[in-house]
């Protein structure tokens, strides 16, 4: 009874390099003179992307600040891994509900290299606190996760309370093609550099090479938390004021207006996914991913919605920032009580200050089931 969704069957969508085992690959802007365009400003960051060579997400490299509890759900025993996507994207995504206390998340998969991206829900900006996902230790087969009031501090974080709901996306690095029900790339950025208050140069971002893309959709995550302050991830164009495109892609992070990133700056590893604007099926699941329009307001704005066709509720949605033109920065909640709907989605931007905020374009990516 669900509708059609397959992915287009344009040629172009394909990399004729993608072999058909979808290998993960090793990337070296050094050694691929693509990865760089010509138009690139001389100050930005050059980063290595090689997944080998960046040991950030080593537990022993991340200082513990809280307890872990764990998350893992009471049926992961009897799951079957190949059920939950194919073995080699180890795709998975569900929801959790956390607190400031970081938890850990138990994964039906054994990951080489792990990419996490999370988008929390805010249910009332009027009774609930802004707050971004933190994300740390994401190796093997867990993450931990919380959320981080942004008016508190690492080593005396605001309570979160009651726990909120965060919707989280997990994949093994590499690059797949549409043989596998969905064209993506994912992989890790190192960055030292940040973003914030006012300050949206992307000298301070890692430009992707997006070439095989035709309509990226680029989603991402802080994946570390090594500074005692908070940052968040963003993306965009060749400006601030543009979308990610197949011919210039920045990726960074930021503190909005009052994080002290800016003046106390750690690298951060950040998880990146990007996925071809389409819709169809993968990991047992429908999915319709786009960037939309600039048309996201603040969370004490009106609400703001895109619009999606599916037969039943969705499960799962994944957003991130793809500009910024609000001066004070920002970063994507899911909106209200139920965000999701078969027909629509709801998206606002919160911040650390006023909490209203400008129209922003932001990607998204909607899965009707649980993976598993």
């Amino acid at each position: 009874s669900e509708p059609s969704l397959e992915p287009s069957t344009s040629p172009s969508m394909v990399p004729s390099f993608v072999p058909s085992n979808a290998p993960s690959l090793s990337v070296e802007p050094s050694q691929s003179p693509s990865m760089e365009p010509s138009n690139v400003p001389t100050t930005s960051p050059s980063l290595s992307l090689n997944p080998s060579s960046e040991p950030s997400l080593e537990p022993s490299l991340e200082p513990s600040l809280h307890p872990s509890s764990s998350l893992a759900p009471s049926s992961f025993p009897s799951l079957n891994p190949t059920a939950c996507g194919t073995s080699e994207m180890k795709l998975f995504f569900g929801t959790i509900s956390v607190d400031h206390d970081f938890s850990t998340i138990s994964l039906p998969f054994i990951y080489t290299n792990m990419i996490v991206v999370t988008t929390p829900v805010l249910v009332d900006a009027n009774s609930q606190p802004a707050a971004v996902t933190q994300v740390r230790n994401a190796i093997g087969s867990s993450f931990e996760l919380r959320l981080f009031n942004t008016g508190g501090t690492a080593n005396a974080p605001t309570p979160i309370s009651p726990k909120r709901k965060v919707h989280y996306m997990v994949v093994e690095e590499g690059d797949y093609g549409l043989f596998s029900g969905i064209k993506m790339s994912a992989s890790r950025v190192n960055l030292a550099t940040s973003n914030g208050n006012n300050n949206w140069s992307t000298g301070q971002m890692q430009s992707l090479n997006l070439s095989t893309f035709i309509k990226p959709v680029v989603l991402g995550q802080v994946m570390t938390s090594n500074s005692a302050d908070w940052t968040t991830f963003w993306a965009c164009g060749n400006t601030n004021n543009e979308t990610p495109n197949n011919n210039i892609a920045y990726v960074g992070k930021h503190c909005g207006v009052n994080g002290g990133c800016l003046t106390n700056n750690q690298a951060e590893t950040l998880g990146v996914i990007v996925v071809e604007s389409s819709n169809g099926n993968v990991a047992n699941s429908a999915f319709i991913t786009d960037v939309g329009g600039a048309s996201i307001t603040g969370v004490m704005n009106s609400l703001t919605s895109y619009a999606l066709t599916f037969s039943g509720t969705p499960a799962v949605a994944i957003a991130s920032m793809s500009t910024m033109n609000g001066g004070n920065g920002g970063w994507v909640v899911l909106d209200g009580a139920s965000p999701i709907s078969s027909n629509a989605i709801n998206l606002a931007v919160d911040e650390d200050v006023d909490r209203s905020h400008t129209e922003e374009a932001i990607s998204y990516l909607v899965f009707e089931h649980n993976s598993c």
